[in-house]
């Protein structure tokens, strides 16, 4: 099981949750209320270091997930139950759930 951690730089951007699938990709998850409270800033500060993984943001909705870009960062917007199923989908089969993305 990969460690669940957080990143924060010194100007204070924040990324609620990152977890490396190894050294050099690393997906990021962010927590908010509704997908429209999203503000990339931090996510393209982080990807500008880690450029490899995937983007994640976590919501209380009741859609399936589906594929976002914000300011030019996709990110795929789903609930923790959804989270779930495609990271399980992911290691399992070994394929992106980002399906304009390779494995």
């Amino acid at each position: 099981m990969s460690d669940i951690r957080f990143w924060r730089d010194k100007a204070g951007r924040e990324i609620d949750f990152v977890i490396a699938r190894s050294r050099d990709e690393i997906d990021l998850i962010e927590c908010k209320w509704s997908p429209d409270h999203l503000d990339p800033g931090a996510m393209k500060v982080f990807r500008g270091y880690y450029p490899r993984g995937n983007n994640y943001l976590i919501c209380p909705i009741t859609v399936p997930g589906y594929l976002k870009e914000v300011s030019g960062v996709e990110v795929y917007v789903c609930n923790p139950e959804g989270l779930a199923q495609h990271r399980y989908t992911r290691l399992t089969k070994s394929i992106s759930p980002f399906p304009d993305k390779e494995g």
